[in-house]
């Protein structure tokens, strides 16, 4: 990858300019992702309903990272930071939450929309993947039916926070220790 090289020619500066506010690449890659998810979020439209919701972030998420060379690769390299733990993520389960969803529900469907996003994208990016993909469907055709089998498999599963007190039944609540 020439992610660095690449962004010093955008921003036509030399390595030790960038690297005076970036201290290092592992450092501009979670950056950069910090920056595709907050404009997921920010022109998502408001009063949606939950799953509609995150069928859009989803579809936006995809499309910022497909218009990336290798948006899905430098995704996945990409550590989270203490924004996405603290801001970001919090604003993705914010109308999960809103709709009753135990805290866990949240994470859990957050965390599946985000694998399914990286995961697809990486796939449609990888082109012995794609053409593979494309034996069967489009690309889009299947991120479409995966995005709403995702979404109904939420809804399904899903425990109201007004139904319940406790944590939900289906699935393990925490890891063992190892």
């Amino acid at each position: 990858m020439r992610v660095v090289t690449e962004i010093r020619g955008l921003l036509n500066v030399k390595s030790p300019a960038l690297y005076w506010y970036v201290h290092s690449k592992d450092e501009l890659l979670s950056l950069m992702m910090e920056q595709l998810l907050q404009n997921s979020l920010d022109d998502a439209p408001p009063n949606l309903a939950w799953s509609d919701w995150l069928e859009y972030v989803a579809r936006r998420q995809r499309a910022l990272l497909l218009s990336h060379r290798d948006g899905g690769l430098i995704a996945s390299l990409a550590a989270p930071t203490e924004r996405l733990r603290t801001q970001i993520f919090p604003r993705i389960m914010e109308p999960l939450l809103a709709a009753g969803f135990h805290p866990l529900q949240a994470s859990a469907a957050a965390g599946g929309l985000a694998a399914l996003v990286l995961g697809w994208v990486i796939y449609e990016q990888r082109p012995a993947t794609r053409e593979f993909v494309e034996t069967f469907h489009t690309p889009s055709a299947g991120f479409e039916l995966a995005l709403g089998n995702l979404v109904t498999g939420i809804a399904t599963n899903t425990v109201s926070r007004s139904a319940t007190t406790s944590t939900p039944s289906r699935g393990r609540t925490s890891e063992p220790n190892q």
